[in-house]
């Protein structure tokens, strides 16, 4: 098992099992049945029988539905003291091209995904999220054998998506563990939103990494105060090169040829990203203020720390070498949301510092509005989310040496965003969504129709169209168009 390191393999296994089992019984309480002592009782109940009654012999047949109905109620028992749930889920997307990084025409990708928690007392809770996940493309390998989640090459097969202990006070809750969090107020887009990197592997269904963090959180009246410490720095995810999301598909990135970066075409290799070392230097910090004024609630954030997508350095020599390096960045943001008669309305913005001359600084923002109708024509209910999102430099350090981060965390510079859903019934529901940049003229358009045969099962079917002008963040992948199918059963 080269590169995993063991020990910690074997600390992540204890902490949980010590998680899951029932706890050690007090003095004086009747202790909690578990699985090994209900099966060895009821195995070992046709000898003691035999001391009682000749009569209460048990067959092997009665010892093994025994032993199955001991192991059944033992599971029913953990049931209603754990809080358990799930879902079993596939996708499969089918693209309209092959890409010279990745030829075939059909992605599968299977999943299982766990939730458990339970209650300690009154004020503590502990939760976990973990996650088995495989795939055709092989871009899922080994297991988690760190508490932090800094592969880059892949994604784990076996992870844990988050994993915490909670307190819960009065006035004060205080959180530890590794956690994804949200912050913001807009739909589509949220530039306060900092704490968490991203996995870019498919970049349209991109999801945050989970961090290890402590946070902690105040409430005063009708406001709230959220400190969140990370004391490690964790990279984004991009597309490794066997992936037809990374860069321009028409494009090579083996040594020598062309390929793209953030957003640009080059010519060279490309080495592997640098790590931050773990020091107080590198850890980041993330302050939210949330309060309500006369129906209009407000944000206010700030957050020092790393951009989790690297800017790339040139370095001398022939060929080309470009070198990923993380730069240290500080943002400060609000937001705020109300209701006007029936329309809700929000917006979003954030001034971000970047250290040095490798990157810009500049101010991001949205705004935006949505509005449900009830029995509407022939639907149960209509939705319309409709936003702007912009961005303006207000420092550029346009150094020659470096490539700036734009696309992943910069996409929308001048963009309409929008979203509409047409709900039929309790079962059948169609929605479109899209986005358009008014100055590359770069687009994607998605239409999906999700149907629930049950409770328990949920299916989607939907396009991703993609198009615009070759060098544009969204037209460079104007090949990966696609139909998709994700089958879901929750438990």
């Amino acid at each position: 098992m080269a590169g995993i390191n063991k020990s910690r393999v074997v600390y992540i296994m204890t902490v949980v099992f010590t998680l899951f089992l029932p706890p050690p019984s007090c003095a004086g309480s009747a202790p909690e049945p578990d699985i090994n002592s209900a099966i060895k009782e009821a195995a070992d109940t046709g000898e003691a029988s035999d001391t009682q009654s000749p009569s209460a012999e048990l067959s092997e047949e009665e010892r093994k539905a025994a032993v199955r109905k001991s192991f059944l109620d033992v599971i029913e028992e953990t049931r209603q003291n754990y809080s358990i749930t799930g879902s079993l889920e596939h996708k499969t997307f089918g693209y309209a091209y092959r890409t010279k990084q990745d030829p075939r025409k059909f992605y599968h990708q299977g999943a299982l995904y766990l939730e458990a928690s339970k209650n300690m007392g009154d004020n503590l809770r502990w939760y976990i999220a973990p996650e088995i996940r495989c795939d055709n493309a092989h871009f899922f390998a080994g297991a988690m054998d760190e508490f932090e989640d800094k592969r880059e090459e892949r994604r784990y097969l076996v992870n844990l998506r988050e994993a915490y202990v909670a307190y819960y006070g009065k006035t004060s809750d205080i959180f530890v563990g590794k956690r994804i969090y949200s912050w913001g107020k807009a739909d589509a887009f949220n530039p306060i939103d900092r704490l968490n990197p991203k996995d870019y592997f498919d970049v349209l269904d991109n999801e945050k990494i989970g961090i290890f963090s402590v946070a902690a959180s105040q409430l005063f009246n009708s406001s709230s105060l959220t400190l969140v410490y990370v004391p490690t720095f964790t990279p984004s995810r991009l597309p490794n090169q066997h992936n037809r999301w990374s860069g321009n598909p028409e494009g090579s990135i083996t040594e020598g040829s062309q390929f793209n970066i953030n957003n640009v075409d080059v010519e060279g290799s490309i080495l592997k990203r640098r790590r931050r070392p773990r020091t107080l230097k590198n850890s980041q910090v993330g302050l939210l203020f949330q309060t309500t004024l006369k129906g209009w609630d407000f944000a206010l954030s700030a957050y020092d720390g790393i951009e989790p997508v690297s800017v790339v350095q040139l370095e001398p020599g022939t060929p080309a070498i470009y070198a990923p390096l993380f730069n240290p960045i500080r943002s400060f943001g609000g937001g705020f949301s109300t209701i006007l008669k029936e329309w809700e309305v929000h917006g979003e913005c954030a001034q971000v510092f970047t250290d040095g001359n490798k990157d810009d600084d500049y101010f991001q923002y949205i705004f935006g509005t949505n509005r449900s109708w009830h029995d509407f024509i022939i639907w149960e209910k209509v939705s319309l989310y409709l936003e702007y999102a912009g961005e303006s430099v207000t420092s550029s350090k346009g150094d020659a040496n470096y490539i700036a981060s734009q696309g992943y965390v910069r996409p929308f510079q001048n963009s309409l965003l929008g979203k509409v859903a047409f709900k039929f019934d309790q079962d059948l529901e169609l929605m479109f969504r899209g986005t358009f940049d008014l100055d590359d003229e770069d687009y994607y358009f998605s239409p999906k129709i999700t149907y629930k045969f049950t409770d328990h099962l949920k299916f989607k079917i939907g396009l991703d169209i993609l198009g615009g002008r070759q060098n544009s963040f969204l037209g460079k992948w104007n090949k990966n168009d696609r139909i998709s199918t994700h089958v879901i059963y929750s438990f």
